[in-house]
């Protein structure tokens, strides 16, 4: 089989025995958030508050794999609302990756016995709504657009290295996605959508140093992933025959149509052909892709993102079979929502519930 493109999966790990139901500890935005608020403004059809149609990585990531999550990622956070704020007006109404982080830290932090958070991995996605805040004073320049994502790389460091500090070791850390594909900036001319990309490019390049420095500077860190969001967007849709071999033949547009700064119901009939279901936010069926991509991870394998391997994991994690024909649930096999529901945790049910995460943690 012909290799849509070689792409340079960032796995750097120690081997580490795996113990019985190890959780995913989720931060970030709506890539990776199960709803822990409702969309602001937003009249798309959503999924129990998802930004998609039905479950995002994170949560395919934790069923795959047999993790808990515990879900603190809130739609539409930036990496650090101070620091967006400095450079723009706007109102930030969800929670950072900072303030999440923050959250968990004050909650969480040290009540965990080491032993029992030894196996758990804490996942990180953040950095697309940074862009859009400041994409008036970034997208038509790309030494700015990599000056001032940098420090949101930055901000995922510093959150990487508090997680550390309260004794997680494991890191699953998603870079930015490619720019000029996304639906929501299909307004661009061609020269701007390659200087953006190559923008992009540098900014995931000092990210994946940066986590690698980091790593090297202390050898205590257990395994480091970088979802590599970029080159999955670059290689599935130019080798889009893997996609139309899950039903997946709309690439180039959203489920709902974004062009008048709307959300237009009556343009998504069907969300399983689209790639992408709104302006920014892909489809639950791309996010099984990742989630696949994390679980293989997770279980210590170490894979080359190719043709071979996107066959191995539709067919290992029979992603041909999330949807169903039946438009109930979104589309989606109502077993994967029922399983997912039964291992997730979210922000609110966590502070809820402090004693006893921690209890059964412990005794383990």
């Amino acid at each position: 089989m012909k290799f849509i493109s070689t792409l340079s999966v960032s796995l750097f790990y120690i081997n580490v025995v795996l113990a019985s139901k190890p959780t995913l500890v989720v931060f970030g935005d709506e890539w990776v958030s199960s709803g822990n608020s409702n969309i602001s403004g937003s009249t798309i059809s959503i999924n129990d508050g998802r930004a998609s149609n039905g479950p995002v990585w994170s949560e395919y990531a934790g069923l795959y794999s047999g993790y808990d999550v515990i879900n603190f990622a809130f739609p539409g956070a930036v990496s650090n609302s101070t620091f967006i704020k400095n450079c723009v007006d706007t109102n930030l109404t969800a929670p950072s990756l900072y303030d999440q982080i923050e959250a968990f830290t004050v909650n969480f932090g040290g009540k965990f016995k080491s032993s029992s958070i030894k196996n758990d991995a804490v996942i990180i996605s953040v950095g697309l709504n940074d862009v859009i805040q400041l994409q008036n004073i970034v997208i038509k320049s790309p030494l700015k657009f990599t000056g001032y994502l940098l420090k949101s790389v930055n901000s995922i460091v510093e959150g990487v290295k508090k997680m550390k500090s309260i004794g997680y070791n494991n890191f699953i850390v998603s870079n930015l996605p490619q720019i000029s594909r996304i639906p929501y900036f299909s307004g661009m001319n061609a020269i701007s959508k390659l200087s953006v990309d190559l923008a992009t490019s540098a900014v995931n390049a000092g990210l994946l140093a940066s986590l690698k420095l980091l790593k090297a500077s202390d050898k205590s860190y257990g395994k480091f992933y970088v979802l590599d969001n970029y080159e999955f967007a670059n290689s599935m849709i130019s080798g889009s025959k893997l996609l139309s071999s899950v039903g997946i033949t709309k690439t180039g547009s959203s489920c709902f149509n974004t062009k008048t700064g709307k959300n237009d119901l009556a343009t998504c009939s069907d969300p399983r052909k689209f790639y992408f279901y709104d302006a920014v936010n892909p489809t639950s069926m791309v996010h099984s892709f990742y989630g696949a991509m994390a679980s293989e991870f997770l279980s210590g394998k170490n894979f080359v993102f190719n043709s071979d391997f996107v066959s191995g994991i539709i067919r290992k994690y029979k992603i041909s079979g999330i949807y169903t024909k039946n438009s109930t649930n979104s589309y989606i096999d109502k077993n994967i929502t029922d399983e997912i529901a039964d291992i997730e945790t979210s922000f609110s049910e966590a502070l809820d519930k402090i004693n006893e995460i921690v209890s059964k943690k412990n005794s383990l």
